[in-house]
């Protein structure tokens, strides 16, 4: 059957953004189409792209410490607003629901609690 939810991953953390890779690889309804890893969140973080994707599974905890990422996630959502952010952090961060535009929030993950259910 064919993959036809295409998801992109961002985190600055290499653990977190591998875990959360194999969890998309379970569901044959996915297929992650481009993985981000931010190892220097001051450098070069104007340069974000992401190309059209269904779904945006965003590390939160990359997000906190650098609000220009909130920044270029905002501008890509204004340029495809059929897009949706699933947030996922180690606890809940009110900047997420504060930056990304409520129309594109889809839900909201944290990290312990990740591996009960994959849905």
């Amino acid at each position: 059957m064919a993959k036809d939810i295409l998801v992109s991953l961002l985190s600055d953390d290499l653990f977190s953004l591998n875990w959360m890779s194999m969890l998309m690889v379970r569901d044959w309804r996915t297929r992650a189409f481009t993985e981000a890893a931010f190892l220097h969140p001051s450098e070069n973080c104007d340069t974000v792209s992401i190309q059209r994707v269904d779904v945006i599974i965003a590390d939160i905890d990359s997000f906190a410490h650098n609000t220009n990422l909130f920044s270029n996630l905002n501008k890509y959502l204004s340029e495809n607003p059929a897009s949706i952010v699933v947030g996922v952090g180690s606890r809940i961060e009110p900047l997420f629901f504060r930056r990304v535009p409520a129309g594109n929030i889809g839900g909201y993950l944290l990290k312990s609690e990740v591996s009960s259910s994959l849905g």
